[in-house]
């Protein structure tokens, strides 16, 4: 972990809120790490934001992100060789030791963050599903088209793909594990059909957090091992260990 002053190479929306940062980063990465990302000056936006790692390649990271308010949205008007405090990388990350795996990568809406990274780093020794639920519109990052066997989309609205929910459509018995991110209440459905079908599953933790390394004690979650904070005891928590 480390903080450092960095240049953007690209900020750029993809769609509606969502918007993709990149800078360049020489730590290796794990899929599920987060950064704390400010403005050099953040006036009164003062609190860094918690951004998930999109991807990694070559020493370049890419951040995907939804303006959700005035830090996000100042941060989405930053161009080119602009400057960015960037704190990280923080959190525990997945695991992605698993091999010969029938897997499910479980996403809604800006959770698919995350899983991008994932998907890369599953694909070459799994065998990898992707599954992405939204509410209208449909975003799917290149690299699930490169790093899956087979996506499977559900909107709210019927748009596109299945009418419904993304739990609607998934079906664990298929899996030995599932990853997942997203919706709160999606992300228990998720961990409660595994729990049910004796299926692993894992599920990455979003939260408001002012420091994200576990200082500040605003993103204290309960599991059944007492109270955890999702910045640095997390974001990745083992199904089973939640909700309960």
């Amino acid at each position: 972990m480390k903080y450092e002053k960095v240049s953007i190479i690209d900020n750029h929306k993809i769609l509606s809120e969502f918007y993709e940062l990149s800078f360049k980063w020489n730590e290796e990465l794990k899929p599920g790490q987060f950064f704390m990302i400010s403005e050099i000056n953040p006036g009164e936006t003062l609190l860094k934001r918690p951004i998930s790692i999109h991807g990694y390649e070559n020493g370049f990271v890419k951040l995907l992100y939804r303006v959700a308010g005035k830090g996000t949205k100042k941060i989405s008007n930053l161009k080119r060789n602009d400057d960015i405090n960037v704190l990280g990388a923080l959190g525990n990350g997945f695991n992605t030791q698993y091999k010969g795996k029938n897997i499910a990568i479980v996403c809604g809406g800006i959770g698919m963050a995350p899983m991008a990274f994932l998907s890369q780093k599953l694909y070459l020794d799994n065998n990898v599903d992707i599954y992405l639920g939204f509410k209208d519109e449909v975003f799917i990052p290149d690299v699930f088209n490169s790093f899956s066997k087979d996506i499977f989309i559900s909107t709210e609205t019927g748009s596109i793909g299945t009418k419904g929910f993304v739990t609607d459509i998934l079906d664990v018995k298929k899996y030995d594990i599932i990853y997942t991110c997203g919706p709160e209440i999606m992300m228990k459905k998720v961990a409660i059909m595994c729990r049910k079908d004796y299926v692993k599953c894992f599920v990455s933790l979003e939260s408001y957090m002012a420091c994200g390394v576990g200082a500040c004690l605003a993103c204290v979650c309960d599991t059944k091992y007492g109270k955890k904070k999702v910045c640095s005891d997390g974001p990745v928590f083992d199904g089973d260990e939640i909700w309960i």
